[in-house]
């Protein structure tokens, strides 16, 4: 039936006399997960509160208060004679807008009201320090770590499978369209247009150091997990046109070097005539600097801006696309690549954005010592707020 006691809401027949004693059970207040049906409520209003059955308040005694608010009193009460007090206190319409009332059950049949407040927890305010030094270490984390993917690659090149007596494995997009070898280049000039895009947000924020900062830091991370990918399993050649320099006989450190500073020289790109090497599959560097650079976009760039953000991920669309068309990769590298690149993302601003101790699950990533102590000054949720940057150059 309708609950006697919520505030505003008393019936007829229970205002009649102020010596009435009303006895309800809590199963029947709020039935549900806290129902205690063993649980009995005694009320007995005094006369000269009755005004609404919201407005009733038992006079106690200021010792009986202090024992009642006490927290080693409410602490023993154990979890359930806490949602005890709890629902007894909403049957009585005891409530705060900054706060809870709990009425926990007494010996002496009355219920004092205690106030509880409840902790929330809140990003601190203040200032962004930029911190250059960690942004100049991220970048230097980011150089290792490239340096580590191309020296990988160099290495790989020599174990990759002849392709005169190997042919490209078997792939359900790959067979399903016709080689187009101009369809590489495409691709890696779509990632150029949101590389270039995506600093120019970086740069245009008010915190740029921290984005950046993020950025060449996630792009390490990226790295280093390519470069043990790449390494554990080569594919054979998914391209039968594609150019693969010729197999050394002996991978010396000399061999090793050279095509490191080969690669180097040309940024890893095939449009620079630089990358001739094969096997840097598993995953795709190419769709995972496209998905990152859309990611940047999008978290960074104002929220209005949505056509700047669809049109990214078009163009990422787009670039992956070519990047198969012209069978520079397996499409389990570019799934690989994608799924690695958006859980690093976001695994790394959902430690960013909330505060995080050092025993919850995502704390046990092996990056987390590093994050604590690039992020350790980063007190709030990164502003969407952008800044000329001329002024500060």
């Amino acid at each position: 039936g309708p609950d006697p006691y919520v505030k505003g809401c008393p019936t007829s027949g229970q205002l009649e006399s102020p010596s009435r004693r009303v006895t309800e059970s809590v199963a029947a207040v709020s039935p549900g997960p806290l129902a205690l049906p063993d649980v009995r409520l005694s009320v007995t209003p005094p006369a000269a509160d009755v005004t609404g059955m919201a407005d009733v308040r038992l006079p106690i005694s200021e010792d009986e208060e202090r024992q009642a608010e006490s927290p080693a009193h409410l602490h023993g009460l154990g979890p359930r004679g806490r949602a005890r007090c709890f629902m007894q206190d909403k049957c009585l319409g005891g409530s705060d807008n900054d706060g809870f009332y709990y009425a926990p059950p007494c010996s002496h049949g009355r219920s004092p009201l205690v106030k509880l407040e409840l902790p929330v927890h809140s990003r601190q305010e203040g200032p962004l320090p930029p911190e250059r030094a960690k942004t100049l270490l991220s970048f230097l984390f980011m150089c290792l770590a490239s340096t580590l993917n191309m020296v990988s690659l160099a290495v790989v090149h020599d174990r990759v499978p002849d392709r005169s007596l190997y042919g490209p494995l078997p792939d359900v997009v790959l067979d399903s369209v016709s080689t187009v070898d101009w369809a590489l280049d495409v691709s890696e000039y779509l990632i150029l247009v949101l590389v270039y895009s995506c600093l120019a947000v970086v740069a245009l924020h008010r915190h740029r150091w921290i984005l950046l900062r993020r950025l060449l830091f996630l792009l390490g991370l990226l790295y280093l997990m390519r470069t043990v990918t790449m390494f554990v399993t080569v594919l054979p050649v998914a391209s039968l046109t594609y150019y693969c320099e010729p197999r050394a006989n002996v991978t010396t450190l000399a061999v090793v070097a050279h095509r490191v500073m080969n690669l180097i020289s040309g940024l890893g790109l095939s449009i620079n005539g630089r990358h001739v090497y094969c096997g840097d599959y598993i995953f795709s560097g190419h769709t995972m600097v496209l998905t990152l650079a859309c990611l940047m976009i999008q978290e960074y760039s104002p929220r209005r801006f949505f056509l700047l953000h669809w049109s990214a991920w078009a163009v990422g669309v787009l670039g992956v696309f070519m990047l198969l068309l012209a069978r520079a990769h397996y499409t389990v590298d570019v799934v690989i690549a994608y799924y690695v690149t958006t859980r690093v993302f976001w695994i790394y601003h959902t430690l960013a954005n909330n505060k995080v101790d050092d025993h919850g699950h995502l704390s046990r990533v092996w990056w987390f010592l590093l994050f604590t102590y690039l992020e350790g000054n980063v007190k709030k949720v990164v502003p969407r707020q952008y800044q000329c940057p001329l002024p500060e150059l």
